[in-house]
Parts: structure tokens; C-alpha cells; sequence
């Protein structure tokens, strides 16, 4: 994948990038690259990503989380378990 190979090569440009504004969806690949990468350096960026308005980027954010399987992830996806969009 692309993404993920641009992640892998410089994570922090990808952790930059979500401080930006972007599209919904390219939000959301990004952040699956992210959670793909494996890298816990992104525990920050996803955990606030789970704060985000749009509940696409919510579940994004969780799978991300999921993704990265560090134990650290745990209480940041108990949260998001009980997050309003039942996609979360």
C-alpha cells in the first residue's frame, strides 16, 4: 500500500498531516496507514483522533488504535467503546 509506505518512511510527516484539514476520507486512510505502520509513536495523534467530529474518523481512529496492539491503546478504546456513533 502506498500510504502505509509513506507512513513507514516518515511518520512524522503523516502525524503533521492531521493537523491539517483534510477530507473526511483521506483523513480516515490516513490514519489506517498510521495503525498499519505498527509505530507507537502515533498513540498521541490517534488518541486525540478519537476526539474528532465526524464519527468516520472516530472509527478510523479505533481501528488505528487496534491496529498499533499496544496494551497502551487499551483505556483510549474502552472510551471509544462507548462513543455515541455505534460505528466507533
Amino acid at each position: 500500500d502506498l500510504v502505509l509506505a509513506r507512513v513507514k518512511q516518515d511518520l512524522g510527516e503523516a502525524l503533521r498531516a492531521l493537523e491539517e484539514p483534510l477530507p473526511i476520507l483521506t483523513r480516515a486512510l490516513l490514519l489506517k496507514a498510521i495503525g498499519d505502520s505498527k509505530d507507537l509513536r502515533a498513540l498521541k495523534a490517534l488518541r486525540a483522533a478519537l476526539s474528532h467530529e465526524d464519527g468516520a474518523v472516530r472509527t478510523a481512529a479505533a481501528e488505528a488504535l487496534g491496529d498499533l496492539g499496544a496494551d497502551e491503546a487499551g483505556p483510549a478504546l474502552a472510551k471509544a467503546a462507548s462513543d455515541p456513533d455505534w460505528r466507533v
